[in-house]
């Protein structure tokens, strides 16, 4: 369900009527939804109501200085209007914004409140909501003022750096953490380039009869026909090894079912899961997706398998020069030897570990766990320590903390201590 039909969204669009006459000046329902959700965002972040903003817009500067003060804004210039201090607000907020999120739970009714910084969040994301919140002050007459501010680059966070593509040591890793079917599933990708959309459309009823020919026929590779990629009106084919389909032979319609709901087929969002827990189990810390295995096969084939261009590009359902695409298309044995080289490639290495290796990598993570909760139950009595001898401790100039005590006061404590310990009372 879209937000803006949401119980939440609904009530946004409702309590605004500035919100329904943008809204209603946007053709696709698509873009309404995801420009209403990034106005309440930044309505959120910023406490202002979308009235609010409309009513600041127009008026003087001289009014809104207090305004000014309150948001801690930059001083106000010569000339400066209220679409100036809006324009202002804007900027500090995808520059510096934080946004507290809360999300309850139909079934348990449990409520998780999740902060977003708005710097850590991509560049292409901010631009969005940058244009977002200006086409709402456009459309209410209240246009805000330009200037040559641009959205700065995203803050770097430590382990959670996206990589131009994914190794193929971190792929096999990955794939070896899956649990069945997933480490099937996640192979054929590795192996033939097809993004997520085109795996799922192997549970088409026509689709998925021809694979089962091809089994039945004990066919090795299988060869996957598809009608079109994307941008690419053509239609292109790619190779899977036999051994990876063969487990699905015995299934009808759909081909690939989780393991929690034997009747249901598997959906995007159950690859989803089933990657993110293999990434965390396989002890990758960068946020690496599925959807790299193309980019993986580009760089790998070209480079180390010496693969020419446009395999690459026909096997990952790019467009190829259309004099190339024909010779290719009507031709597949060459598409079938160059794939072959790329399948010898991954063959030379394991894709899949043994269940010995992944028990050790386990065991390896429950150690470092308890290693942490020890070290953080030993940092928390020593703080209590400090604290009972009326010492505080601080951070030094070179990173390391400092324990600073007070004599008198720990001799204090000490003597009290001991009188404690020997029965006898304190003097008050």
């Amino acid at each position: 369900m879209a937000w803006i039909e949401s119980t939440e969204g609904k009530a946004f669009a409702a309590d605004n009527p500035s919100v329904q006459f943008w809204l209603s000046r946007i053709g696709r329902p698509g873009s309404r939804n995801s420009y209403a959700r990034a106005l309440n965002l930044y309505c959120r972040g910023v406490g202002l109501t979308p009235e609010q903003l409309l009513s600041y817009a127009n008026k003087p500067a001289p009014e809104l200085t207090e305004l000014r003060k309150t948001l801690h804004l930059p001083a106000a210039r010569n000339g400066d209007t209220g679409g100036y201090v809006m324009l202002d607000l804007l900027q500090s907020f995808l520059t510096n914004g934080r946004v507290e999120i809360k999300r309850t739970y139909r079934a348990t009714g449990k409520v998780t409140t999740r902060t977003t910084v708005i710097p850590e969040t991509s560049k292409k994301y901010r631009k969005f909501l940058y244009a977002s919140v200006q086409s709402f002050f456009i459309h209410n007459r209240a246009a805000l003022p330009r200037d040559k501010w641009r959205v700065p680059e995203s803050e770097t966070r430590v382990g959670n750096v996206k990589p131009t593509y994914m190794p193929l040591s971190e792929a096999r890793n990955i794939i070896s953490a899956c649990k069945a079917p997933y480490r099937e599933l996640f192979s054929m990708m590795l192996y033939s380039g097809m993004g997520v959309s085109e795996l799922l459309s192997l549970n088409d009823k026509s689709v998925w009869a021809q694979v089962k020919k091809q089994l039945a026929d004990r066919k090795d590779p299988i060869r996957l026909d598809f009608r079109y990629r994307k941008n690419n009106p053509n239609a292109y084919f790619t190779y899977v090894p036999a051994s990876l389909l063969s487990p699905f032979s015995n299934l009808d319609d759909p081909a690939f079912k989780t393991n929690r709901a034997r009747g249901k087929p598997i959906t995007e969002d159950d690859l989803r899961s089933a990657w993110k827990f293999a990434r965390r189990r396989a002890g990758v810390d960068r946020r690496v997706t599925p959807h790299q295995f193309r980019d993986l096969l580009h760089t790998e084939a070209l480079t180390e398998v010496r693969l020419e261009k446009h395999y690459a590009d026909f096997l990952t359902g790019h467009t190829v020069d259309p004099l190339q695409y024909t010779q290719l298309y009507e031709k597949p044995n060459r598409v079938l030897e160059a794939w072959s080289k790329w399948r010898n490639y991954l063959d030379t290495g394991p894709v899949l570990a043994t269940k010995d290796e992944l028990t050790a990598r386990d065991q390896k993570i429950e150690q470092l766990t308890a290693q942490m909760t020890k070290m953080e139950a030993d940092i928390r009595t020593f703080n209590s320590v400090v604290k009972s001898l009326g010492g505080k401790i601080v951070p030094s100039e070179s990173g390391s903390d400092v324990v600073i005590l007070d004599l008198k006061s720990t001799k204090k404590y000490a003597e009290a201590g001991l009188k404690r310990d020997r029965g006898v009372k304190s003097k008050q």
